[in-house]
């Protein structure tokens, strides 16, 4: 959980006003929650749980993902 650093860059050389806009966000939200499954000594699972808002642009995203992992 914590803070994340966002920097966006806009270039449209093609546009007759040659717009070209950049901006840099300190005001996002991050937090994750996660939780590893051993199926095997060498496998596996993973669910994580992953929040995401941007105030900048009122904004929010939520995902939910799975891994499998096996160790060498």
């Amino acid at each position: 959980m914590g803070q994340s650093l966002q920097y966006n860059i806009v270039k449209a050389p093609d546009n007759p006003n040659n717009f070209n806009n950049h901006i840099t966000s300190l005001a996002d939200f991050t937090a994750t929650v996660g939780y590893r499954f051993i199926q095997k000594e060498r496998i596996s699972y993973a669910a994580e749980f992953k929040g995401y808002y941007s105030s900048q642009y009122a904004n929010g995203t939520i995902a939910l993902v799975f891994l499998v992992g096996y160790r060498l």
